[in-house]
């Protein structure tokens, strides 16, 4: 392990000779170990941060903090910018974490989030939460990831970190607990959006939906054209047993993203089948079948709604509707006609699947062929025709 961090490293220290400084004798490119000398720093005079921190990282990645620490330590000895000797306390931190020095870390990383450098600062916050999660000190750490979700510029970026905070929470079994936090910000502060939007989707993911609708409604009045909030209410409806105001949401949803048509009346076929109301699912399909004209992707998506809802007839007739449809240059024909056999042996029509089965066998792509060959020895075998199944095999 060692020795290919050493090639690493000496890659490193070439580059420097092409581009900067003379590389100092006192390297041993030689020996079994790249470790820096007594003094070496000053060997490397005007060096940016960036290349102590570039070895440091190699050593990192090849479990050897130890010499990341070195490199490190000698990267700040030669350097009194305040901003690149923050850059390098980052790398530092990183590498005594790895040798178990969690307090040092901490102490580190704690003066690092006060850095005037706002990309740093962030970075620092980021680093301290994860040694604050892998020290198990959850209430030091929930604190920084809520003020990484504020931090956040974008409606995505809050998405993805309040994801990572919901995750964190999962993953060490602390959702009473969080819930309990973001109950108490909200008696204080009953404008505290940031805790109400925590507290919505953790109680969705409690399955306590009916406490979560009053907050997402709160949500989806403040900011009216956001479809992931109004997704997220209608699904909330639904749990809580409210079909009718669901659906309006998602008819809203349909009228203002018409290109999305298949996604919305989908997402109403789930509502309903949610709610044991399987002939209003079926009707979604055949909507989708009734409005998708040339639009193969809605009939696949009428074909798959119906066959959800146990139709398997009228869905085969779909994906035979896709298939007239579809070339056959990569093998998408015969994957549609397979589906649709498959659907007519559920709906047991065994004639018409045998015969697509056959077909494909005489002129399917390969991946058809052993596929066809699979489903017709289940159609023989499912019909008693034990003769014929043994000529198959």
């Amino acid at each position: 392990m060692m020795k290919n961090a050493k090639y690493f490293v000496m890659t490193i220290l070439v580059v420097s000779v092409v581009f900067g400084s003379n590389v100092p004798a006192q390297v041993e490119t030689q020996g079994e170990s790249t470790k820096p000398q007594q003094g070496y720093a000053k060997s490397f005079p005007g060096k940016p941060c960036g290349f102590y921190s570039s070895i440091a990282d190699v050593f990192i990645r090849h479990k050897e903090p130890g010499e990341a620490e070195r490199w490190v330590r000698m990267g700040l000895e030669s350097s009194s910018d305040p901003q690149n000797r923050d850059k390098l306390l980052l790398s530092l931190a990183e590498a005594i974490e790895k040798q178990g020095k969690i307090e040092e870390t901490i102490e580190i990383l704690k003066k690092l989030c006060d850095s005037p450098d706002a990309r740093l600062q962030e970075m620092a916050c980021q680093q301290l939460a994860s040694v604050y999660l892998r020290a198990k000190r959850y209430d030091d750490a929930e604190p920084l990831l809520q003020l990484d979700i504020e931090k956040a510029t974008t409606s995505l970026e809050k998405d993805r970190r309040r994801n990572s905070l919901f995750n964190t929470y999962i993953m060490h079994n602390r959702i009473p607990q969080a819930i309990k936090t973001y109950e108490d910000r909200l008696s204080k502060n009953k404008d505290d959006m940031e805790a109400i939007h925590m507290l919505a989707d953790l109680y969705m993911r409690k399955e306590e939906s009916s406490k979560a609708v009053p907050l997402l409604e709160r949500l989806t009045a403040s900011s009216p054209d956001d479809s992931h909030l109004k997704s997220n209410l209608a699904q909330a409806y639904v749990s809580s047993g409210r079909i009718e105001p669901a659906i309006r949401i998602y008819e809203e949803l349909l009228r203002a993203n018409p290109g999305q048509k298949e996604h919305w009346v989908w997402r109403m076929s789930v509502a309903y089948q949610q709610m044991g109301m399987r002939e209003e699912a079926s009707e979604c399909g055949r909507r989708l079948l009734r409005e998708a004209g040339e639009d193969i992707n809605m009939i696949i998506g009428g074909g798959k709604i119906l066959s959800d809802c146990r139709k398997p007839l009228d869905a085969a007739q779909a994906y035979m509707k896709a298939a007239d449809m579809t070339d056959d240059k990569e093998g998408g024909k015969g994957r549609l006609l397979l589906i649709a056999a498959k659907q007519y042996v559920e709906g047991r029509q065994f004639d018409k699947a045998e015969k697509l089965a056959r077909e494909l066998i005489e002129s399917g792509h390969e991946i058809d062929v052993n596929a066809a060959k699979r489903l017709l020895a289940d159609i023989l075998e499912a019909q008693g025709r034990t003769e014929e199944l043994d000529k198959l095999k």
